[in-house]
């Protein structure tokens, strides 16, 4: 069953839902995430089910995790067998343990998703760090910070969550997304980015490196000795 053209929206300013009602855009979302038949993919949010289907739809098995529970019964119309929908909070789900799970040794998954841009930092704090399980992360983020998390050295808007993104991934930029391609139309102008994970070049726990690159960002005038400290 279709939900395209179906589903009733009721976006939820709370949850900072915004829903993809550009078809175009998302083609583009699904060509550039490379989806294959056979890929697991692994969705945050799916909202109205559009991207979710269009994966489907290429042939690949979901993994959707949907906080808000009208929007998740809705999914459930889909009744694909290629669907595995769990109706929780993502940043409060065992995601890597769930990954080990299913995979079982087959190739890696590949996260495709337009998430909640007010939980952009989080979220990716708990993706990046998973080149054991996951291939790529293809997300639609605010423009801004997606140039922020492309930003390299010496430049203004180089910080904490840049070292962060290049220390466990490779990102690219891969296209804009403006307002209009969205329901209700966003204030902000947004964009498609894609990390390609790979492990660092040490073995220092990602939660310890985040704090100590955000203590030392925030404190610039400091001396590095005083901040570490």
């Amino acid at each position: 069953m279709s939900l395209v053209g179906t589903l009733e929206t009721y976006p939820k300013r709370t949850l900072s839902q915004n829903f993809l009602i550009d078809r175009n855009i998302l083609q583009k979302i699904i060509l550039g995430s490379k989806v294959e038949e056979g890929d697991f993919c692994v969705e945050i949010g799916p909202g109205t089910g559009v991207v979710t289907e269009a994966l489907i739809n290429s042939g690949a098995r979901v993994l959707a995790i949907e906080k808000d529970s009208m929007l998740a019964s809705r999914l459930k119309q889909l009744n694909s067998p290629y669907l595995d929908l769990i109706e929780q909070d993502f940043l409060t789900f065992p995601l890597e343990e769930t990954l080990h799970d299913k995979l079982q040794g087959a190739k890696k998954a590949k996260v495709i998703s337009n998430i909640p841009y007010h939980l952009t930092t989080p979220i990716l704090h708990a993706l990046i760090p998973l080149h054991n399980c996951i291939s790529t992360v293809t997300l639609m983020v605010q423009k801004e910070v997606a140039l922020r998390c492309l930003a390299k050295k010496g430049e203004d808007n180089y910080g904490a969550l840049s070292l962060f993104v290049h220390f466990f991934s490779d990102p690219k930029y891969l296209f804009t997304v403006e307002p209009t391609c969205f329901y209700p139309r966003p204030s902000v102008t947004s964009a498609v980015i894609q990390f390609t994970l790979h492990s660092p070049k040490t073995t220092i726990p990602a939660s310890f490196f985040m704090q100590v690159a955000r203590e030392v960002f925030q404190k610039r005038r400091k001396m590095l000795r005083s901040s570490l400290s």
